[in-house]
């Protein structure tokens, strides 16, 4: 995203950008008590961020969001630690980690899919949002229309009518690819803008 520096400075927010490579899934491995990628974003990099940078260290500053893999960790970790982040949001994310049984090293964090069943749904957020956080938590998901991954998306905004937990969330013409993207991001920095004191946002 070329021009994220310059939303940035136009937005006065600081933009922190974790690297989740290719199967993070920005969650702690249930069955390797080594891999911890969670803790780290979701706790450890705030730490950090705060104690080296001038920052409003407090939740209502901060917001994360990402696309693809990294849409999965917005609201995953949004919703798991709405104690540390305002807001989340998605872009294109991969919702709904059980019908993504090959590639992507889902099944090196989560097990064989047959003998963790429980894993492979309880890390997924469509099912992870049927925990709602306690703390209010503003939220956004959007997805190209022509995009393999838009009925995820479609199954998480339709859960969460179900479950009346408020959220924009919007489909546009695109496909999983950066043209989209580059756009996307704009509309997700303008919504988290919103929030008066926000400061720090991590997209992943």
């Amino acid at each position: 995203m070329p021009h994220i520096q310059q939303l940035a400075d136009e937005l006065q927010l600081m933009i922190v950008c974790p690297d989740g490579a290719i199967g993070s899934w920005y969650f702690d491995s249930p069955i390797d008590s080594t891999y911890k990628y969670e803790t780290f974003v979701g706790t450890e990099l705030n730490q950090f961020i705060d104690a080296n940078y001038k920052t409003i260290a407090n939740r209502k500053a901060r917001a994360i969001t990402g696309l693809s893999m990294g849409g999965h960790g917005g609201l995953f970790l949004g919703f798991r630690h709405a104690n540390l982040f305002s807001a989340c949001g998605s872009m294109s994310g991969a919702l709904h980690v059980t019908v993504i049984t090959k590639g992507y090293q889902v099944e090196q964090r989560l097990g064989d899919t047959a003998i963790n069943k429980k894993y492979w749904n309880d890390w997924s957020v469509l099912n992870a949002i049927e925990q709602k956080p306690s703390d209010s938590l503003s939220i956004i998901i959007d997805c190209g229309t022509e995009d393999r991954v838009l009925p995820m998306s479609r199954a998480v905004h339709e859960k969460m009518l179900k479950l009346k937990i408020a959220h924009d969330y919007t489909e546009r013409p695109g496909n999983h690819e950066w043209r989209y993207w580059n756009t996307a991001i704009d509309y997700q920095m303008l919504f988290f803008s919103k929030f008066s004191i926000l400061s720090t946002i991590t997209t992943l």
